[in-house]
């Protein structure tokens, strides 16, 4: 079974949606974080579970994962190893797409 492994930036993006709803409500905040985590905890046993990301926005092997929460979602973004899930981004779906190196 792979393991998964959260870069900095996904960290960092965790931490930025999580304080974005808590300054409204806190709970939500809490509930919003542990789905994110359950979705993420999915890739353990479905790595495939994400849609490939199209050619024309990222390299290939990346892949979106679309977690529902509330009317929207988040989308984490991410890449499967031989033994290793690299979650590489996270952000809302309201968000405009990842703003991230080209040489991932």
């Amino acid at each position: 079974m792979p393991s998964i492994r959260l870069s900095k930036r996904a960290r960092a993006d965790l931490v930025r949606l999580r304080l974005f709803i808590a300054e409204k409500n806190p709970r939500a905040a809490q509930r919003a974080a542990d789905k994110i985590i359950s979705g993420i905890d999915q890739l353990l046993t479905f790595p495939l579970l994400g849609r490939p990301c199209p050619p024309d926005s990222m390299p290939a092997g990346f892949r979106e994962l679309v977690i529902d929460f509330g009317s929207d979602g988040y989308i984490i973004l991410y890449r499967v190893e031989s033994d290793e899930i690299t979650i590489v981004a996270m952000r809302h779906q309201r968000e405009s797409g990842f703003d991230l190196p080209v040489n991932l």
